[in-house]
């Protein structure tokens, strides 16, 4: 029989085979296809195993029917249905079968295989495979484009953008998965609008790109972004709905918020535990994360109960060894080595059984093995076994840094290229802790030179990890978290230079050095503001674009304020809504003026820090800085003049912090004048008396510390009065602090020196303005609770006269003309001319918050609406302030919430931030009689006798003692001048 025959009854074959086959095919397509919306909706559902029996019945009488891609298309998504019950064999097995058969029936690159290759990276991610991972995602994305075109607008490709977003974040390539994830965003919203799901997801893993960066404010931005979205498309019960929940109980956590963070937290448990009525590993990890949150409230019992639950549901799930459950047994040894009765060896077993789980599965030398020797070397630490936790540390150095392959304890590697900068950052700092326990004790300064050395990796890696946090709370949650490194490195680098000789070139370098620290750990944030506010002023962009960026950050702050305040419900979702409208536009904006004007982003995260000869360069021959450092355990003081730098130990801070408190409770209290002179006279031998044999020319301080930006040293008594004067209470006769030195204050040396940058005034301009604002009510009791107190009026009309009578310009705003929107019209008509002082003067009610920074306010004429009465402090930092001098002659304007590292989060802090070259304020509430008293001699001073600020303040408060023999410090002592 020949070819051509052959060919011809083969062809009849297949016909006929074909034919019998679909015959059937009616019939069995409804039924298939019924099959598949019934697995689809189970799947909406979270009812996976249930929906893997429908789709595996639609599949096989696809099969049956030779519809290959149909049949393939349903083996996807039982695929899925695997994963998401996190049996990951099962996945795996399914997803090669597809592109294996897809390949045969269906030809090479078919999209039904670009989707099992999606499966197989989102399986190798679960396993913890990252860059087998990204390998399958982006032959994935091959395919697609191949198949689509390469500008083409298909969920599938919008599908895969966002699965290498999310495995690119896990390998810490943030901008690539920024990158990746906008890209689905947009083809999701070119598809189905706005709202859809597809781009709440997008959302969402965007989000968590933020949250890996530490910018948790920005990913909270995104997650309430996807929930609306959610809450909108999707039923209450779904996994995404879950998802999010447990991603922003996390931002949450890491913002201190621990309440909140346990809200979301239980929620998502809720919805998952109905979602999947299984144990899941879902349910596993959100008991996990409550685990934490029970751990950093210091509720140790519960910490461990969760992390149990999750063991035990991870090992019925994944067998023996598993990435989760090896993180686990970390987490359970963390807590183990937290609590007040630490079990040391039962978390050095928990972490034992993690190491080796960790080591078959990826090796010896796996990056992921950095976060469980510092966890071991930790236990060692805690223990004082200081060699060997060296020894671990250094291994989690040589797992962590790419060809970093040197296990010697004296050894430090390049910041080249690293795979997790937390534990790079722990690892390196207890490693510098270990060497200066062991170089205390053994007395070897070469181990000393180390530790300093290994923390000033510390200081770059920290640097590196704030790059991205621009948002305020995010940056001083970092600053705090970095305070024990500036605060370690400042010590060791003191101890070693006060260990030289004086006058010599290393003691020289190692107290510029530790300068170099101490100013580190002041004010950071503070810092960087004003230095981007000073960058903009410098004529690096135009005047328009100024205004436009203050205008942008203005709406924010109006919006993150109305948030603060609690709002609730649809009211809270639509200020969310607009704000994140707001900062998408803002951020817009800011990238294409980071490319109109790249010095400025350059500069824009520079902390400028100043040095100690620019300081001395700035300084008068009788002025000194008195830069304080409270550290941990010891203090010091650096006693800065134009001609010399001396570095002093004043000893234990705890004894320090002590004798503050003491003083400041005695004089904020109003003591009796036997107990303030103790407590007065106590910290000046502490805080001063070390510093006055270096001071002999000197008759102005600048002092800078946040601690002491609360303290009134101006009353610290010099020296202790005897018995009689004591028992005849006349304060004037005291030796004041105050009649020795004029005094002012500044978080650090380096705001004080860049506050002293562009023009300097020893004396103030001959033009000055004055802008007098008074909200008081004369129908009021002097004391109401709103505040509006009629001796603020007396005192601003009293201060006015003083400018007329000196033919100088004044404004004044009394009772209901002394509005919130007057206020802000005056800053706006403020000429910018040189040569001419703006002082503005609020004398009106303040209220501090101690618990939200950003809702202290000032109190105006009262109006139908709070916001057009109060001025909040979130927006004093971006209102766009022209004065020279702002006095806040107001109770509480100087006190705040303390965030450690970088202050008093006070009313004061804001208006320097905004531009104020300096700041009178408060320490306590002040009466309305003595302050107007001492508001007259301030201007008295100013304008008759043409003092700087700091020596009119300084003359008032003597004149004012003088005037009143027995009028207690409190009532002239807590008006401190913050500035130049």
């Amino acid at each position: 029989m020949s070819t051509s025959i052959q060919t011809f009854f083969f062809t009849l074959f297949f016909t006929f085979s074909l034919a019998f086959h679909l015959q059937a095919t009616p019939a069995d397509s409804l039924r298939a296809r019924l099959y598949c919306k019934k697995a689809d909706a189970l799947m909406q559902h979270n009812r996976y195993v249930a929906a893997i029996l429908f789709w595996d019945k639609a599949a096989a009488i696809y099969a049956q029917n030779l519809r290959w891609q149909r049949h393939l298309n349903c083996q996807n998504e039982a695929t899925e249905c695997w994963w998401r019950l996190g049996k990951l064999t099962e996945a795996r097995k399914l997803a090669h079968k597809v592109i294996k058969m897809s390949n045969a029936y269906l030809g090479p690159g078919h999209l039904v295989a670009s989707v099992a290759y999606n499966h197989l990276g989102v399986v190798d991610q679960m396993s913890g495979q990252y860059v087998e991972a990204i390998v399958h995602h982006q032959q994935a994305l091959i395919m697609q484009k191949k198949a689509l075109g390469i500008n083409a607008i298909h969920s599938e490709i919008a599908h895969t953008y966002r699965n290498l977003g999310v495995v690119s974040r896990v390998v810490h390539r943030y901008y690539k998965a920024e990158e990746y994830l906008l890209k689905s965003i947009a083809i999701a919203r070119t598809l189905y609008g706005e709202g859809a799901a597809m781009a709440g997801l997008g959302y969402h893993y965007l989000g968590t790109v933020f949250h890996s960066k530490y910018a948790y404010s920005q990913a909270l931005d995104y997650y309430y972004k996807a929930a609306d979205i959610y809450q909108k498309q999707l039923p209450a019960n779904h996994t995404y709905q879950a998802d999010n929940l447990h991603s922003m109980g996390q931002a949450l956590q890491q913002q201190g918020k621990y309440l909140s963070a346990r809200i979301a937290f239980e929620k998502a448990l809720k919805i998952y535990r109905k979602i999947y009525q299984v144990e899941h590993p879902s349910v596993a990890l959100v008991l996990n994360s409550l685990a934490q949150s029970y751990q950093k409230g210091r509720q140790y019992k519960a910490a461990r109960q969760h992390h149990q639950q999750a063991l035990q549901m991870y090992e019925t799930i994944y067998g023996d060894a598993h990435p989760d459950i090896a993180q686990t047994y970390l987490d359970l040894g963390s807590v183990l080595i937290s609590q007040p009765n630490k079990n040391y060896p039962l978390a050095l077993k928990y972490f034992g059984k993690a190491r080796g789980m960790q080591m078959t599965l990826y090796g010896d030398h796996h990056p992921i093995l950095a976060k469980n020797y510092v966890y071991t070397g930790l236990a060692y630490f805690q223990q004082n076994k200081y060699q060997l936790a060296l020894r671990w540390f250094q291994k989690s150095l040589v797992a962590n840094v790419y060809n970093f392959k040197d296990t010697t304890l004296f050894t430090n590697p390049p910041l080249t290229y690293y795979f997790n900068r937390k534990f790079l950052l722990k690892a390196l700092r207890f490693k510098a802790e270990c060497l200066n326990y062991l170089a205390t004790q053994g007395k070897n300064k070469q181990q000393l030179l180390l530790a300093l050395e290994t923390l000033r990796l510390c200081d770059r890696l920290a640097d590196r990890m704030q790059f991205d946090q621009q948002n305020r709370l995010d940056q001083l949650l970092a600053e705090e978290r970095n305070q024990s490194i500036y605060q370690k490195a400042f010590v060791i680098s003191a101890q070693i230079a006060l260990s030289y000789p004086k006058g010599t070139t290393l003691r020289r370098k190692f107290i510029t050095e530790a300068f170099y620290f101490s100013e580190k750990s002041k004010s950071q944030v503070l810092r960087k503001s004003m230095s981007e506010l000073e960058n903009q002023r410098k004529n690096l962009v135009a005047d328009t674009l100024r205004q436009k960026d203050l205008s942008y950050k203005q709406q924010i702050a109006f919006f993150e304020q109305k948030l603060a305040q609690r709002s609730q419900g649809i009211q809270a979702q639509n200020y969310r809504n607009q704000l994140f409208k707001v900062k998408q536009a803002y951020r817009q904006w800011a990238t294409a003026l980071k490319k109109q004007y790249p010095r400025l982003h350059a500069l824009r995260n520079k902390a400028n820090l100043a040095t100690l000869r620019q300081i001395q360069n700035r300084l008068y021959s009788k002025t000194a800085v008195i830069a304080y450092t409270l550290a941990t355990e010891q203090s010091y003081a650096f006693v800065i003049t134009a001609s010399q730098v001396r570095l002093i130990r004043l000893g234990s801070t705890a004894r320090l912090t002590t004798l503050i408190n003491d003083f400041y409770n005695d004089i904020q209290n109003e003591n009796p004048m036997d107990s303030f002179v103790k407590a007065s006279h106590q910290l000046y031998l502490a805080l001063m008396r070390p510093l006055i044999p270096y001071l002999a020319y000197q008759n102005e301080l600048v002092i800078t510390e946040p601690t002491l930006l609360s303290v009134p040293m101006e009353a610290l008594i010099m020296r202790k009065p005897p018995r009689w004067l004591i028992q005849k209470g006349q304060f004037n006769a005291l030796q004041y602090l105050n009649r020795r030195f004029q005094m002012h204050y500044h978080y650090s040396a380096s705001l004080w020196w860049l506050n002293q940058k562009g023009p300097t005034h020893h004396q103030p301009p001959a033009p000055v303005r004055f802008y007098g604002f008074a909200p008081f009510n004369q129908k009021l009791p002097v004391s109401s609770a709103e505040g509006q107190l009629p001796n603020s009026g007396l005192e601003v009309k009293a201060i006015a006269q003083l400018f007329k009578n000196r033919r100088q310009a004044s404004y004044t705003y009394l009772s209901t003309q002394a509005t919130l929107g007057q206020f802000v019209n005056s800053l706006q008509e403020m000429p910018e001319t040189e040569g001419v002082a703006h002082i503005l003067h609020i004398a009106s009610h303040s209220t501090a918050n101690l618990n939200e920074d950003r809702l202290a306010r000032i109190h105006f004429a009262p109006q139908p609406q709070p916001d057009s009465t109060y001025l909040y402090a979130e927006s004093i930092y971006y209102l766009p302030l022209k004065a020279q001098l702002v006095v806040l002659s107001s109770c509480e304007s100087g006190v705040g919430k303390f965030v450690p590292g970088e202050g008093v989060m006070s009313l004061a802090r804001g208006f320097l931030h905004a531009g104020a070259k300096s700041v009178i304020s408060s320490l306590w509430e002040a009466d309305d009689y003595y302050t107007k008293k001492l508001m007259v001699l301030l201007y008295q001073n100013i304008l008759y006798h043409r003092k700087n600020y700091t020596q009119a303040l300084h003359a008032a408060k003597n004149q004012l003692v003088a005037q009143e023999p027995y009028l207690h410090p409190k009532y002239w002592s807590n008006f401190i001048l913050i500035g130049r």
